[in-house]
């Protein structure tokens, strides 16, 4: 995945990062076609949260790379990692 994110939209992922890092201390960042899934679950597994990103509203720029695998049929693709943000 290459993504750009505009100047304008700097602001707001600022503060879903922001959200996402009050409610547990890892990122889980997952890509697709069309959209990229942030979403952070706090230890005791109690809550969650998810933030969907419209890749054409939200990113000037926004390549998808899917991995090929034969384990993964072409339809369900996706990019999956975590990430520690505190």
């Amino acid at each position: 995945m290459n993504a750009v994110v505009p100047g304008i939209h700097l602001r707001d992922f600022s503060k879903v990062l922001l959200c996402l890092s009050k409610i547990g201390d890892e990122l889980s960042i997952e890509t697709r076609k069309n959209k990229v899934l942030l979403s952070s679950l706090n230890i005791s597994k109690s809550a969650f949260g998810l933030i969907t990103l419209d890749c054409s509203k939200f990113f000037e720029k926004y390549e998808y790379l899917p991995y090929e695998s034969s384990e993964t049929s072409k339809n369900s693709q996706a990019l999956k990692c975590k990430v520690q943000i505190r």
